[in-house]
């Protein structure tokens, strides 16, 4: 089983596309081209030389879980005495699902084939007073992880109704979401992002 944690001291770059109009040949119509714009290609290759001192000695084959934490340059106005010094919530752009895209894409020679990444966390974050933005990612296999043990928490779900043959058709019961003051996070899957990142899990 494959289980790597890394820090890339950069800071999260957003996703981004351009598009070209190439003319028709003896005046046929017109058609556009979408190719990956130069800032995003520049960004990816160097997060990719980083992770490259971390990759698996194999490409990967099998089921993979991907956990980002984008840790973003935290704002004049959070840096008040009353602002925590930890991390806090970084809503803005890129946002959670630009930056999975850029590093899932930079990550692409882990795996055979970009299907295999079946699931997996992006928070996106500002820093701790006096600290840097950085990126990290925390990359597993799946072989000897059943499904359940990601869906159980993550939704709630009832293992008994998941196997009901009124699940079959559709009528997945959940069970209620648990309060945020009895909430107890998952360390297993957060604690290595955090202690690399210089946070506190």
């Amino acid at each position: 089983m494959i289980d790597v944690v890394f820090t890339a001291h950069m800071q999260a770059e957003p996703y981004k596309k351009g598009a070209s109009v190439i003319p028709g040949k003896a005046g046929g119509k017109p058609h556009a081209t979408v190719f990956t714009a130069s800032q995003t290609t520049r960004w990816q290759n160097r997060f990719a030389a980083i992770a490259s001192d971390y990759a698996p000695g194999e490409m990967l084959e099998e089921p993979v879980r991907v956990d980002i934490l984008a840790v973003m340059p935290r704002p004049l106005r959070l840096m008040r005495k009353s602002d925590p010094t930890g991390f806090v919530w970084g809503p803005g752009k890129p946002d959670a699902d630009n930056v999975r895209k850029n590093v899932l894409d930079a990550l692409r020679a882990w795996w055979r084939d970009d299907s295999l990444v079946v699931c997996g966390q992006t928070v996106r974050v500002h820093t701790e007073k006096g600290r840097l933005p950085r990126v990290v990612v925390r990359v597993r296999t799946l072989e000897n992880v059943l499904p359940m043990s990601i869906i159980g928490p993550v939704f709630g779900v009832d293992v008994e109704h998941l196997v009901a043959p009124e699940a079959v058709q559709g009528a997945l019961t959940l069970t209620p979401p648990t309060p945020l003051d009895e909430f107890e996070p998952d360390y297993d899957d957060f604690t290595a992002l955090l202690l690399r990142a210089g946070g506190d899990p």
